[in-house]
């Protein structure tokens, strides 16, 4: 038994609504592999329930097992009791920043002999 694990965007194009015994509910479809260039192999797609807390935009990370169900001539993914978790994306685009503060409390830097060092 394998686990797949895919991250992805929920946008329009791959997350839809149900309507279930318990209300509207979100469905995202992604896919399970990477198209290698110039391959004519057709991308299977995985589908899972999204949490109420996941909003189009959000970036979702999907694990699980994934079953397949024949429906006529097709063939239907789903991942079955996935994981599915918010993965969260700082806004800030610059590089790690640095500290403010002084954080060795401004004391003056130590001389150290060479032969005092343990390399």
């Amino acid at each position: 038994m394998a686990i797949i694990t895919v991250t992805a965007q929920a946008n329009e194009k791959n997350t839809r609504t149900v309507s279930t015994a318990k209300g509207d509910k979100k469905i995202i479809s992604v896919p399970l592999f990477e198209k290698e260039k110039g391959s004519n192999v057709k991308v299977a797609y995985g589908s899972a329930f999204l949490p109420d807390f996941i909003q189009l935009g959000d970036t979702v990370t999907v694990s699980g097992r994934v079953q397949a169900k024949e429906s006529g001539e097709y063939v239907n993914y789903n991942f079955v009791f996935p994981t599915v978790e918010k993965v969260f994306i700082t806004n800030d685009n610059s590089s790690q920043s640095q500290a403010k503060q002084d954080l060795f409390g401004g004391s003056e830097p130590v001389e150290v002999d060479e032969s005092e060092l343990p390399f």
